[in-house]
Order: structure tokens, then C-alpha cells, then sequence
């Protein structure tokens, strides 16, 4: 029973000195690392948007064509 017990003890003391410790300095391979992932999302979200604006354009255009259909009275085209 006193066994079970000390290792309680050993444990909290245990996670209040991880708690309290300084973190490890990241290593210069980590860093890059992070750095081009970063980039990676970056030019991803970039890449992503020109897409959703490249196709907003488009709508928008065939919207324009379509409304000035309608307000030619042209018909015709529309089935």
C-alpha cells in the first residue's frame, strides 16, 4: 500500500516539474521544417483563392451575359 502511494507522490512531482521546466530550443532542422510548412499552407490558401476568384469571375460574366439576354428580350437562346 505505501508502494501505490509513493508513486502518486513520485507522479505529481513529477508534473509539476514538467510543468515548470524550461522547453527544449528547437533545433535548426525543426525550424526550417516549420518554416516550409507554413510556406506550403501559404501557397496552398493562395493558390485556393485565386481559384474561388478565377470562378467568381466566370459566374459573374455568364450572369452578365444571361441578364443582358433577358433585358434584349432575346429568347431565343435560352431553352
Amino acid at each position: 500500500m505505501s508502494a501505490s502511494i509513493w508513486d502518486i507522490c513520485k507522479l505529481r512531482v513529477q508534473s509539476i516539474i514538467r510543468a515548470f521546466r524550461r522547453p527544449k530550443p528547437r533545433k535548426k532542422d525543426q525550424n526550417d521544417t516549420q518554416e516550409i510548412n507554413k510556406l506550403k499552407n501559404k501557397a496552398a490558401n493562395l493558390e485556393a483563392t485565386e481559384a474561388t476568384h478565377r470562378e467568381l469571375r466566370s459566374k459573374a460574366q455568364w450572369i452578365e451575359k444571361e441578364l443582358g439576354v433577358w433585358e434584349r428580350g432575346d429568347f431565343g437562346s435560352i431553352e
